[in-house]
């Protein structure tokens, strides 16, 4: 597929100066084209047929697709399915350092074949339609933010070549997602897996993009996320249940790889009904 022409966020974003730009649209169709900068649109209602580097899928409510600089796309709606209504946000490149520290490498986005299609399940999706709700009347860069974090941590970003890691392998991974196994020390669970810590740092590398210990990380920041909107327990004992025992600590690496204390974390994406 060859685009038909090319969009620069300098003529695109009706500020170039910010990082985002933001658009509701009510009729899905386009030409093929590509552009300078990233995108994701959010499919609120009815269904859009999308054309990706020749490849053809179509989008229903509450999926969302993830769009490279260069990669070539259209869309319309499908006939006889009623209107259609996105949410577009673009972002440049300098962005995804500061959304997708958790999700995945900024590599394993930006490289090889894209991203499948994701879908927002029926919390995910009332927390970003309430979000955008907020941006069409205050257009904040803060809830931009937050979509974009949310449809990061429900994408299933695979590395193309994991089907090729051994299963003993794979099989330690699973037990590095067990919120049983997240106050134990690496060490202790390098012991079970038959790999030495140093080999299993070079196989993290070689399949996904980050070593060992980000993994194990990211898992327990995830968790602790899902804790912090989905409860009420305390900052201090979700810590704990992630092996921090240092508040303090906890704080400081959280807000690394998320931007914001748990604090404020906690406040911008607290749900309604929390589990006490």
């Amino acid at each position: 597929m060859k685009p038909i022409y090319f969009l620069e966020y300098e003529e695109q974003f009706k500020d170039p100066k910010r990082p985002f730009n933001f658009n509701i649209w009510t009729e899905a169709r386009s030409l093929p084209h590509n552009h300078n900068f990233f995108e994701v649109f959010i499919v609120l209602e009815g269904q859009v047929k999308h054309y990706i580097n020749d490849k053809k899928e179509v989008l229903n409510k509450g999926d969302f697709r993830f769009i490279r600089p260069n990669d070539v796309h259209y869309q319309y709606a499908m006939k006889g399915n009623g209107k259609t209504k996105t949410a577009n946000i673009a972002f440049k490149r300098e962005v995804l350092s500061d959304i997708v520290p958790l999700s995945n490498t900024a590599n394993s986005l930006t490289e090889g074949e894209s991203t499948p299609v994701s879908t927002l399940d029926g919390v995910e999706f009332d927390f970003v339609e309430n979000l955008i709700a907020q941006v069409i009347h205050y257009e904040n860069d803060s809830s931009l933010s937050l979509i974009l974090l949310t449809l990061f941590n429900r994408m299933e970003l695979r590395p193309q070549n994991e089907a090729k890691a051994p299963e003993k392998f794979i099989q330690f991974k699973r037990e590095l997602e067990k919120q049983t196994n997240f106050t134990t020390t690496i060490s202790e669970l390098c012991k079970t897996s038959g790999y030495s810590q140093s080999m299993l740092t070079k196989l993290f590398k070689k399949y996904y993009g980050k070593t060992l210990v980000e993994y194990f990380l990211d898992n327990k920041m995830k968790y602790a996320c899902n804790m912090l909107t989905s409860t009420n327990f305390t900052t201090l004992s979700i810590a704990n249940d992630v092996g921090f025992y240092s508040l303090s600590s906890f704080n400081r690496i959280f807000k690394k790889k998320l931007g914001v204390s748990p604090s404020l974390y906690r406040k911008q994406n607290k749900r309604t009904t929390l589990v006490t």
